[in-house]
């Protein structure tokens, strides 16, 4: 068959049939004797091509959509190289390592490790400055304030006053924060003293109120100071108020930004004619991500 075989030149009448792959003798029609666009699925017989009479199809690229009813065996069929992601394939010729995912970078696909976000803790038990570690954009912070001290007794009934201890003073870190406990009152001549409060706190998502709540890793922080134990018939001063500890969470933080943290001082004893109230202890900050 020379020349060029066009579409114009196939025609399906009732005079003239559709050329069957049959008709044509083994390596006659080429691409070099197709005009490119002018054979289509309109113009092939039904079952007329399999896979016996296609030899190479190598670098041919296939446009549009191959549905599985237009794939009837593909049986020890390896397809090399890449499938690209605009092709459904991951564009991928390795796993890569044990354990990784695929990630979609915006444009292709890698396979990488899974992402974790860094665990780890520190205590400050005195002022000091927090760096956000790397890859840390949230923390949660438990904060107590200083425990005020405790306020000293007098002798005996009758006699002399004491004195009042001071206040703890308050722990901060970024917007949360816990005042420090208040101070013990000392003890009168007819009387003991008052305890100082709790401090208060702002930021804070919640306080651990209750003693039975304090845990024991916090018990030795933001404690008031027990007022003076009197002699003879005196009086006691009042305890220093105890602080507890107050939790809350930062989020939206900057890797490699640090805050600033101030830990609330205790409060010390008030003295007394013959026993002192004793001092609060110190606040803490537990910073957690």
């Amino acid at each position: 068959m020379a020349g060029i075989l066009i579409v114009d030149q196939i025609q399906n009448s009732s005079n003239v049939a559709l050329i069957n792959v049959g008709a044509l003798a083994a390596n006659t029609v080429g691409t070099a004797q197709i005009q490119a666009g002018s054979i289509n699925s309109t113009k092939i017989q039904a079952g007329s091509i399999n896979s016996t009479l296609i030899t190479s199809v190598s670098n041919t690229a296939i446009t549009g959509n191959i549905i599985s009813t237009q794939i009837t065996s593909v049986s020890n069929t390896q397809i090399t190289g890449t499938i690209i992601a605009t092709q459904g394939g991951t564009g991928l010729t390795s796993l890569g390592a044990s354990g990784n995912v695929l990630t979609s970078n915006g444009t292709a696909w890698t396979s990488a490790a899974p992402a974790t976000s860094p665990v780890g803790a520190q205590l400050f038990t005195s002022s000091g400055t927090f760096t956000i570690p790397t890859g840390v954009t949230a923390v949660k912070v438990t904060l107590v304030g200083g425990g005020g001290g405790g306020g000293g007794g007098n002798g005996r009934q009758g006699y002399g006053n004491g004195n009042a201890g001071t206040a703890g003073s308050t722990t901060t870190f970024s917007t949360i924060s816990q005042t420090g406990g208040g101070a013990g009152l000392q003890a009168t001549a007819f009387g003991g003293g008052a305890g100082g409060s709790a401090g208060t706190t702002s930021g804070a998502l919640y306080t651990l109120t209750s003693a039975i709540l304090k845990s024991t890793s916090y018990a030795t922080y933001g404690t008031g100071g027990a007022g003076g134990v009197p002699t003879d018939q005196g009086f006691a001063g009042g305890d220093g108020g105890t602080n507890y500890p107050a939790v809350g969470y930062l989020t939206g933080l900057t890797p490699g930004g640090t805050i600033p943290v101030t830990i609330g001082t205790n409060g010390s004893g008030g003295s007394g004619q013959y026993n002192a109230g004793s001092a609060g202890t110190p606040g803490f900050v537990l910073v957690e991500w």
